[in-house]
C-alpha cells in the first residue's frame, strides 16, 4: 500500500507528519532530563553530591538535537508565510548541553558533538580525555537521537530503509535499516572514584 501524503507536506507520509508534529521542545528536554537526573541520582550516594559535579564535565553527542522541533516550525512558518518560510529556522548545538550544565551546577567543561554515526562515541572518549588529562574527575556523557524529518528523507534518499520495515541486520535476507530514538547516558569516574567490579572504558581512536 501507499502511504497516504500528508498535507502540509506531500513528501511526507501523514502519519510521520501527524507523529512529529505532537512534538514540541519541552517534551523533548524533559526526556532528556528525566534520563539524566536518574543517572545522575544513581551515583549521588556514592558520592557524586555538589562538590563532586563541580567537578563534572557533560558531553552530548547527537546528530538531530532539536531538528524536530525547527522542522515543526518550519511547517507553521510555510502555512503563514509560504515560500518566504525560513527552513530549520534554530540549530540548538549548544542549547541543551548548557541548560543541563547550569541545572545540574556541574563544571565549566561542557562540550557537544555532531559527527554524524560516531557523534556518542567522541563524546565519551573526549570524556575520558578531560578526566585522564586531570581536568575533571568524572564526565557525564550524553548520547541521544530523536525521530524527525530530515534524516529519515535523507536514508530514504539513499536507498538505506528498509521497505519490509524489518531489520535484520545480520540476515542474508536483509534489505534496510530503521531509524529509531533513544536516550543513553553514562558517568565516567576518576579510578579512585568508581567502583572496582564496574565496566571500564578501554578507550578508542578519535
Amino acid at each position: 500500500t501507499v502511504p497516504r501524503p500528508s498535507e502540509k507536506n506531500p513528501r511526507v507520509p501523514a502519519e510521520l507528519d501527524e507523529e512529529m508534529a505532537d512534538r514540541t521542545r519541552d517534551k523533548t528536554e524533559y526526556k532528556i532530563h528525566v534520563a539524566v537526573q536518574k543517572r545522575v541520582a544513581k551515583h549521588d550516594a556514592s558520592g557524586l553530591d555538589t562538590a563532586a559535579r563541580k567537578r563534572t564535565a557533560i558531553l552530548l553527542g547527537s546528530s538531530s538535537f532539536d531538528v524536530q522541533v525547527s522542522e515543526q516550525r518550519y511547517q507553521a512558518d510555510l502555512q503563514q508565510r509560504g515560500d518566504a518560510a525560513v527552513p530549520l529556522p534554530i540549530i540548538g548545538y549548544g542549547k541543551l548541553t548548557e541548560r543541563l550544565a547550569n541545572q545540574l551546577a556541574l563544571s565549566a567543561y561542557r562540550f557537544t558533538y555532531s559527527t554524524a554515526c560516531t557523534s556518542s562515541s567522541n563524546a565519551l572518549l573526549y570524556g575520558q580525555r578531560l578526566i585522564n588529562a586531570g581536568l575533571v574527575e568524572h564526565a557525564l556523557v550524553i548520547g541521544l537521537e530523536w525521530r524527525n524529518l530530515t534524516s529519515i528523507l535523507g536514508f530514504e534518499g539513499l536507498g538505506l530503509l528498509s521497505p519490509t520495515a524489518s531489520m535484520r541486520p545480520f540476515g542474508s535476507g536483509r534489505d534496510g535499516l530503521l531509524l529509531g530514538e533513544a536516550i543513553g547516558c553514562v558517568l565516567l569516574s576518576h579510578p579512585q572514584h568508581a567502583a572496582s567490579d564496574g565496566p571500564h572504558l578501554a578507550g578508542g581512536a578519535i
